[in-house]
């Protein structure tokens, strides 16, 4: 037994009486009689000396000296309770010990019954460190197992919670754990597996953490599709498997540990062959998993064959193919064949269309602001979406079977159709491009601002629209416009300017007004002619300006012309134009950054609109669908338009005065394909404009009014419906309701629902849920979660609380509920 040296035993006495009057010291194998004279020296308080059976004498004689500080040293073993006098005197005393456990025990401030623990892992309390951090953790938990201490410090976690302590050592790897080397080090290694052994009911061959590992997941696996584990997994069976839910819930959604999870799923299902396991599950309740990389392929495998063959209402149970794709979508984890399932998910909304032809102009462009161009937005995010799919060899064929369906039997009908009935000249009015300025700018009184984005088309600048309306600062109103023809920049940027007279030269040029506008520039000295107070500026100069800035560049303008160029820049570029569709997302982004940074410099007034669209198709042109156009000498002849003198006939393809356009007396036609196909010539194939579609010619007018107040928008409230707060099995199934439809003040948010104990730990699994429902009934913004409650004792008298924290917002809310549970497996420590 290690002994502290007179000095030491000095030292620690004189500091205890600036606390103590009496200190008692049994040292019964009289280590340090002989030292009692030096030990008295150096004290600040007299000595005495008690022999055996003087305790009543001492006892009278400390009454008698109220006043003085003594030492009782005493060379025999202390006497029990019921023959010890001194019992009453010793416990408001301090009972002194020159004993190294002793002196730790005290100094932890442990009960003299964990005596045996400390002489058991006293190797563990030999660095300062260490100690601070035991102490850190000590309450009555850790004084009755003091063991939890020791992992807790050696883990340095907060928590005394067994999921706490796994979730550290998994972080730490399965093979060669340092963690698991400390705990043998300092002797609580079998203590750990005790643990385990406790809150899982299951004990690892030769406790190695694979075993563990393995038996975890397969058991959750089995649980979360409510299976019986197969025969061939009876070696890894655990028997409280509300706790496993427990943890393998929390384990999987903690922040900290998500990329352990997956790594370990991993290795899960190579380790124990899972795929030979689940191919032969039943797709409803395969669809109960979302940790495997492999269920995943399983079930979008799956889904990919029913929508290749044209299955597209196939149900696995109540869920059509939509629906599971949407729901993939919102629980797969985070970056895990997400883009596949929205890549499925709009294949399926693409191939349920159903073309019908427009019986007249006005109901082609009505039926196309209502519904129509959702098509042409799906397609877009399709194509964007399949560039992002890491492994596009694997929908190649769903892509070119979706870009066929989309050519052929909606984009080619529908252009075709527009054509039938579309007529220039009856377009010409307030929704006529030429006209613009006159009807929208004109009688303006106060500023306005107009951002031209070149190529923008009315589906994107629709995305814009909704993006923007979650701000309920921002008011909104959609109109539209008619291109020119040909629907092209040169003659689309003119047309939106004030003009009496348009002229196309031979060159290619525009003139307004007997003037050159082919620069920014000359487009403002065009402005300016007509409202001295205008200016124009290049989205990209504005971008890079501070508010300050931006507010001296304003200031005195009353119209103003703002020029952006992202969509068309990339996609009349060969070598880019498959890029058109993310150039669209990134124009759309600058257009919202831009908004904002107006609005925050007193700019209510903003006008967005374009040029002209454009027609996408990602797949080659057959040369079937090329129509040689037959001219001599074409003043210019592209993909979709040409220009030229001589009148001449082609079969599907539609002529028109170009004076008719212009309003004067040109003598020069446009000609333009009536369907899909395009002209041979060089360039751009996939992405081309200038003829007569909706796509090309239907164009936005996104009136924007804005206030620079504080925002009123609000996250969305989540409620727990009407329940007895009183839970009475380990599976809980609870109602909650949305109290607000989402709106521009009212903002969706993601939401997790759990419980917790007195301690703030949770104790059951982790529910999350995304509340975005913009139905006005209240009966479809109610929800059902279900909670696996953790497997262990609950005090009925006491208050377990449901957790309802939004996770967008920051915030929780709680909910107070009594455990009232008959536990009938001895499972878990009383902690």
């Amino acid at each position: 037994m290690a002994e502290l040296n007179v000095n030491k035993i000095i030292t620690k006495l004189n500091q205890a009486f600036e606390q103590q009057r009496l200190i008692f010291w049994y040292d019964s194998d009289a280590e340090f009689a002989d030292n009692m004279d030096v030990i008295s020296q150096g004290l600040d308080a007299e000595v005495i000396l008690m022999a055996e059976r003087e305790q009543f004498k001492i006892k009278l004689f400390l009454e008698n000296h109220p006043n003085t500080k003594y030492l009782i040293y005493a060379t025999f073993v202390r006497p029990d309770i019921e023959n010890n006098f001194l019992t009453d005197v010793e416990e408001s005393s301090l009972i002194f010990t020159a004993d190294v456990y002793q002196l730790l025990l005290q100094e932890l401030n442990l009960p003299t019954n964990q005596l045996p623990f400390i002489k058991e892992h006293f190797k563990f309390f030999g660095n300062k460190s260490r100690v601070a951090r035991f102490k850190k953790h000590l309450n009555n938990t850790v004084i009755n197992h003091p063991e939890l201490g020791i992992i807790a410090s050696i883990l340095r976690v907060d928590q005394i919670q067994v999921n706490a302590f796994l979730k550290k050592v998994l972080a730490a790897g399965i093979d060669n754990n340092s963690f698991l080397a400390e705990f043998d080090k300092y002797n609580v290694l079998d203590y750990f597996w005790q643990l385990i052994n406790q809150e899982f009911g299951f004990v690892p061959s030769d406790n190695n953490l694979v075993d563990l590992v393995c038996a975890l997941y397969i058991n959750y696996t089995y649980s979360q599709m409510e299976l019986d584990l197969p025969q061939a997994f009876d070696n890894y069976k655990m028997d409280h498997l509300t706790n496993v839910a427990t943890f393998m819930s929390s384990f999987a959604d903690s922040s900290a540990s998500q990329n352990v999870f997956d790594e370990l799923s991993d290795f899960v299902w190579q380790k124990l062959n899972l795929a030979k396991f689940l191919q032969k599950i039943h797709m409803e309740n395969l669809l109960q998993l979302n940790f495997y990389t492999g269920v995943d392929r399983l079930i979008l495998l799956w889904i990919k064959k029913r929508v290749l063959v044209g299955d597209l209402n196939s149900l696995v149970g109540e869920q059509d193919l939509l629906t599971i794709c949407q729901e993939r979508q919102k629980r797969t984890r985070e970056g895990r064949f997400k883009a596949q399932y929205r890549l499925l998910t709009l294949a399926i909304y693409i191939l349920k269309q159903k073309f019908v032809p427009y019986e007249s102009t006005a109901e082609a462009i009505d039926k196309y602001l209502q519904t129509d161009y959702q098509i042409d937005s799906w397609y877009r995010y399709f194509i964007a979406t399949y560039q992002k799919v890491g492994d596009p060899n694997s929908y190649k064929e769903l892509k070119e079977q979706v870009s066929q369906f989309y050519l052929t039997r909606y984009l080619n009908e529908s252009i075709k159709s527009w054509n039938n009935s579309f007529s220039y000249r009856d377009s010409q009015g307030k929704h006529q491009q030429s006209n613009f300025y006159h009807n929208y700018i004109r009688p303006q009184k106060d500023r306005v601002v107009v951002i031209i984005s070149d190529a923008l088309r009315f589906e994107i600048a629709k995305e814009l629209q909704s993006t923007l309306d979650q701000d309920d600062r921002i008011q909104m109103n959609m109109d539209y416009l008619i291109s020119t023809l040909p629907s092209v920049t040169y003659l689309g940027m003119s047309a939106l300017l004030p003009h009496k007279s348009l002229e196309l030269t031979d060159d290619l040029n525009i003139l307004v007004d007997n003037k050159l506008v082919d620069t920014r520039q000359k487009r403002a000295q065009v402005l300016k002619s007509y409202n001295a107070d205008s200016e124009a500026f290049g989205l990209d100069e504005l971008l890079k300006c501070t508010s300050a800035e931006l507010r001296t560049k304003f200031v005195g303008k009353k119209v103003i012309y703002i020029y952006h160029n992202q969509i068309d820049a990339i996609g009349d570029n060969a070598k880019t134009e498959d890029e058109v569709f993310n150039a669209a997302q990134q124009a759309i982004n600058e257009l919202k950054q831009l908004i904002h940074a107006l609005r925050t410099i007193n700019v209510s007034h903003v006008l967005v609109t374009a040029d002209h669209g454009f027609v996408y198709r990602d797949s080659q042109i057959l040369e079937s669908d090329k129509i040689d156009l037959n001219l001599t000498n074409p003043l210019t002849k592209k993909s979709r338009y040409a220009v030229a003198k001589e009148k001449i006939e082609e079969m599907g393809v539609a002529v028109l005065s170009l004076g008719e356009v212009l309003q004067n007396n040109d003598e020069r036609w446009i000609y333009y394909p009536k369907s899909a196909n395009v002209f041979k010539t060089v360039g751009s194939q996939n992405y081309v404009h200038g003829g007569s579609s909706l796509q090309e010619m239907l164009l936005p007018v996104l009136d924007i009014k804005m206030s620079s107040s504080r925002s009123q928008a609000q996250y969305v409230e989540l409620k727990l419906g009407n329940t007895n707060h009183r839970v009475t099995a380990l599976e809980v199934t609870l109602p909650f309701i949305q109290t607000a439809p989402i709106s521009d003040t009212v903002l969706a948010s993601e939401f997790k629902i759990y419980f917790v104990d007195e301690l703030n730990q949770i104790i059951s699994t982790e529910a999350h849920l995304l509340v975005d429902n913009q139905d006005s009934r209240i009966e479809s913004r109610m929800y059902r979660l279900k909670l696996s409650i953790k497997n262990q004792s609950y005090d009925r008298q006491k208050d377990y609380r449901l957790v309802i924290e939004n996770i967008t917002a920051g915030t929780k809310e709680f909910e107070t509920f009594q455990m009232d549970l008959i536990i009938s497996n001895d499972v878990g420590f009383d902690f």
